[in-house]
């Protein structure tokens, strides 16, 4: 389990949740027999931007000890009955030698094949706040010690503590992450309106500085990420298209 602690200085907001790492085989499977299944009423049918059999195609490169990879990730938003996020999937599509090269094939052969490749997660999106889990499975591992997309778009500045408890996510168990972002620019439309938000943020702890600039669009939510990793090389995620299942 990991926990979320939101500080807000001057204009103090407290937040605590408690999130599952990984949802369980049986719960994955239900979930993705209802994902085409359009009966089913849920929270997130009338979400602005993150509804729900909406389908988000991001291209994803990366570096990892002087290599390139280079992969796409497709995220799709199925429909549940309970809760008011979003509930998305996450599905990797490498390219068949990195699954070879970085021995992600052979990790699989002992699981579901169909379920490896997939990760079940959420997004949250309010009038007054959003916040995206990145993908975090494989190679992306990483993504977990770099700050969480969000926006909160009243404030210019917030910091939040991110406590990873003992017996989650291996060497980084056990640890505390100092998270803070800040609105480095807001584009507007001819009206004056926000339509782009440009955001910065960083995460310290014994594990070093690691940082996140991304974007977020009011139509088509976090559009990119760039992480960059003091000992981990970087990432950078960025929306190709968004398809819409009718």
């Amino acid at each position: 389990m990991k926990k979320y602690f939101l500080y807000l200085t001057s204009l103090t907001i407290f937040i605590s949740c408690n999130i599952a790492n990984k949802l369980g085989d049986k719960l994955k499977l239900k979930s993705l027999n209802d994902e085409y299944n359009f009966n089913i009423k849920s929270n997130s049918d009338n979400l602005h931007i993150y509804s729900t059999h909406k389908e988000f195609i991001f291209n994803v490169i990366q570096n990892i000890n002087l290599d390139t990879i280079n992969f796409k990730i497709s995220l799709k938003v199925l429909p549940q009955k309970r809760g008011k996020n979003a509930l998305i999937k996450y599905e990797y599509r490498y390219l068949e030698e990195d699954l070879l090269k970085y021995k992600i094939a052979k990790k699989c052969k002992s699981e579901q094949n169909e379920l490896c490749f997939i990760e079940l997660t959420s997004i949250n999106e309010f009038d007054t706040w959003h916040f995206m889990h990145p993908p975090r499975l494989h190679t992306l591992d990483i993504l977990e010690i770099a700050p969480f997309p969000m926006l909160i778009p009243e404030y210019n500045k917030w910091s939040q503590v991110l406590e990873i408890p003992k017996g989650s996510w291996g060497i980084w168990e056990n640890t505390d992450f100092q998270l803070k972002y800040k609105i480095e620019n807001i584009e507007m439309d001819s009206d004056s309106i926000p339509i782009n938000y440009h955001i910065s943020s960083e995460s310290t702890s014994n594990f070093g500085l690691n940082t996140n600039s991304f974007q977020f669009n009011i139509d088509s939510g976090f559009t990119s990420m760039n992480y960059q990793f003091q000992d981990y090389g970087n990432v950078e995620i960025k929306l190709e298209k968004i398809i819409k299942r009718e």
